[in-house]
């Protein structure tokens, strides 16, 4: 862009011109100067206006092709947001249906837990009502008692 200012500048005496005239230069204010100037005037603004609407195409340009390259940047979290609304109710899904499974196994356990206390009170009652106690303690220590010999006893 500078080198086309450059351009515009460099071909036409215009800037010089207004230059001379910030500087309060005399110049020639005949009709004919005039008229030069102005048409000076109108050919610097007339390259002007090309050159700014090139720098406004490249601007369009610029800004289609970032605007492109945000959209392409953004349908990466868009697809993993869909990906993750899509994987959470499975999550949900699996986690109820494992959870539910695992409440029916423990219920099944406590019920087994609960028959199995309730044979081994059984148990413990019919062996002590069958055994002396000692001998009981013994067997629930994993000993084999060994038999005594009672010669009062009677059946």
């Amino acid at each position: 862009m500078r080198k086309k200012y450059a351009m515009l500048i460099e071909g036409n005496p215009f800037p010089s011109i207004q230059e001379d005239i910030g500087n309060k230069k005399k110049l020639d204010r005949d009709l004919q100067s005039v008229i030069k100037y102005f048409g000076h005037f109108l050919q610097y603004t007339d390259s002007l206006r090309i050159l700014i609407q090139a720098v406004a195409e490249d601007i369009i340009e610029l800004v289609n092709k970032t605007s492109n390259s945000v959209q392409a940047e953004k349908r990466e979290p868009l697809t993993l947001i869909i990906l993750l609304l899509l994987f959470i109710p499975i999550c949900i899904w699996v986690t109820l249906n494992s959870t539910g499974s695992m409440m029916r196994y423990s219920r099944l356990y406590n019920e087994r837990v609960e028959v199995y206390n309730s044979e081994k009170k059984k148990t413990d009652k019919l062996l002590s009502s069958l055994l002396p106690r000692s001998i009981i303690r013994q067997m629930k220590r994993g000993v084999v008692p060994q038999p005594k010999l009672y010669i009062r006893d009677q059946i």
